[in-house]
């Protein structure tokens, strides 16, 4: 994941990210927040597009985006952290290289039901 398309922010003189920076991927992921040694590291926010497709036809899709919101150490989800998913689900829970160690709390919306 190391395709950035783009980078704004701190570089040390030896060409590697430090400090706070945003990097967009050509993936179309976006992390901004704190680097240490070209990975991300300490607190940061990435957000994943999805594409879904909607009742406009087959070939018809639109994007939405997943987010994680927390800690981060050797590029890796790291310590307390929020992930929002599509549909408006949320995880609230402590993470190591990138897997939930704990959860904290959860939250999945009630899905709508047609009234009759």
């Amino acid at each position: 994941m190391d395709d950035y398309g783009l980078f704004i922010g701190k570089w040390k003189r030896n060409g590697q990210l430090d400090g706070y920076g945003i990097a967009l991927y050509a993936s179309g992921e976006r992390y901004e927040g704190e680097w240490r040694d070209n990975k991300r590291n300490g607190w940061g926010i990435m957000w994943w597009p999805r594409k879904m497709a909607y009742v406009g036809g087959p070939t018809d899709e639109w994007k939405t985006w997943e987010r994680y919101e927390g800690r981060w150490k050797d590029g890796y989800r790291d310590g307390e952290g929020i992930k929002y998913g599509r549909n408006g689900k949320v995880c609230h829970a402590i993470w190591s290289e990138d897997a939930i160690l704990s959860v904290i709390d959860k939250y999945t919306p009630l899905k709508s039901r047609k009234e009759k």
